[in-house]
């Protein structure tokens, strides 16, 4: 007998940390369609990776920034070259996505590994906001 098991949301920490989950949810739309197309990664329930499929995009074009909680990553497509195309389907266009971050996550690195671009991000939470045991006396 198989069990069913239900999809978790895609958004970042969606199943840990409902205040990211808003967050994330209030800014779907706005960043959902387009290029260049993303995974959202969750490793483990503190740890998240974003992956970016930036075909033809060298290192020197990309730029990952974060700003008062948005992480924003852009390309800048170099067009100098003038090429004569039969079919041209891999898109290079210039591009800026942005993800809202929730409370506690940062960014911890980035690397480009085979036409997808990794930006690693971590929750990391303030001691004094962990749950703590009390002992029964």
């Amino acid at each position: 007998m198989t069990t069913l098991k239900l999809p978790k949301p895609f958004f970042v920490g969606a199943s840990a940390f409902d205040e990211l989950n808003k967050l994330m949810l209030s800014n779907a739309k706005a960043f959902s369609e387009g290029f260049p197309f993303y995974n959202i990664v969750e490793k483990t329930d503190n740890e998240y990776v974003i992956e970016l499929a930036v075909a033809g995009f060298p290192k020197n074009s990309l730029e990952v920034k974060v700003n008062k909680g948005v992480l924003e990553i852009t390309g800048n497509a170099d067009n100098t070259e003038a090429q004569s195309y039969l079919h041209k389907g891999i898109t290079t266009s210039d591009f800026q996505r942005m993800f809202k971050l929730g409370e506690y996550i940062n960014v911890k690195s980035s690397e480009l590994v085979d036409g997808i671009l990794k930006v690693y991000l971590e929750r990391e939470m303030p001691e004094e906001e962990k749950p703590k045991k009390v002992e029964i006396n």
